[in-house]
């Protein structure tokens, strides 16, 4: 099983991963997460971004500017509301406050065990509010990333049936090179997304 490191002033998201059994390293010091990444190859990236001590920019984009997500998506936890403040290309999935609790560990569970199988794996390109799961009929297993990176690692892991692909027309074939992957669908609104089901079942 993979681990998950995280930097967590109030040790909220640790002890969440904890108590489902999860392997992780945790910190409060950006420069130990960057140091130790190197030694421990972690699976997945954690980070707080209302740290009291840490520039939450200076380390995002030093993270992703250094290719430390080429091999280890990036969380980002966020205040309710706060996302669009946030919001920076190659940050793989944002959680707000109240969704910690269902799902980190389902991202956990994703990167660093995998092996499940999705009907639908959304990569969106441009920010969206909506969550997958309230788009999709219930008996389909959805699962939403925002940067194309993350979705090969997670497409690596997990069985994936099909991928939606939300951005603007110009970017679609920049950005589905990338996926390689054969069934690939593009959407220009999210809710198109409900049009896919007869395509994937």
């Amino acid at each position: 099983m993979g681990r998950v490191f995280i930097i967590d002033d109030d040790k909220q998201a640790s002890e969440i991963l904890k108590k489902r059994g999860f392997d992780i390293f945790t910190t409060q010091n950006a420069y130990n997460l960057v140091r130790y990444s190197h030694e421990l190859a972690p699976s997945l990236y954690v980070v707080k971004s209302n740290l009291r001590d840490t520039n939450y920019y200076g380390l995002v984009k030093h993270l992703i500017d250094n290719h430390y997500t080429d091999n280890a998506p990036l969380v980002v936890l966020h205040q309710n509301g706060k996302k669009s403040k946030i919001f920076r290309q190659g940050v793989a999935h944002y959680i707000s406050e109240n969704e910690l609790n269902a799902r980190l560990p389902e991202l956990a569970e994703a990167y660093c065990k995998g092996g499940r199988k999705y009907d639908l794996l959304m990569v969106e390109h441009i920010a969206s509010k909506r969550h997958i799961q309230t788009l999709m009929p219930a008996n389909l297993a959805a699962f939403k990333v925002c940067d194309t990176q993350a979705a090969r690692i997670f497409m690596q892991k997990n069985n994936v049936e099909a991928v939606a692909l939300y951005c603007p027309s110009d970017k679609y074939d920049e950005l589905r090179s990338k996926l390689d992957f054969e069934k690939i669908f593009h959407v220009d609104n999210p809710e198109n997304v409900k049009d896919l089901v007869s395509f994937i079942k």
